[in-house]
């Protein structure tokens, strides 16, 4: 057995398997992106919470991740969703105030500038 037990040494970074050296934050996203999906397809308010959660532990967890900005950017969208609209709009600016180089900030100023009564 290799140094990563039953894994095959090509599925390993060191002593590390292959998904946890690449970071979890990308495992947590694409979580969120799969329950997001899911409750696309059907009336699924549980799958939906369960994305924002997921969204959330890639911010919580891996705050300087290339994953951060669209995470906080789609937990908006599906807050939205979920008709929350205050939560979408607080997380919305937080977007914009903490990444405002990224390409997820000009997006999340369009939303905000449509949420907000003119």
């Amino acid at each position: 057995m290799g140094a990563c037990g039953p894994l095959a040494d090509d599925e390993c970074v060191g002593d590390v398997p292959v998904g946890l050296a690449l970071g979890d934050e990308y495992e947590h996203f694409s979580l969120a992106r799969g329950y997001t999906n899911a409750g696309q397809s059907q009336p699924a308010t549980e799958a939906l919470e369960q994305a924002v959660q997921e969204f959330r532990k890639v911010l919580a967890n891996y705050p300087r991740s290339d994953k951060a900005p669209a995470s906080l950017y789609k937990e908006a969208l599906v807050l939205l969703e979920l008709k929350q609209p205050a939560v979408a709009e607080q997380r919305l600016q937080y977007l914009v105030e903490t990444f405002p180089q990224s390409e997820e900030s000009a997006l999340a100023r369009e939303r905000l500038a449509a949420l907000r009564p003119r």
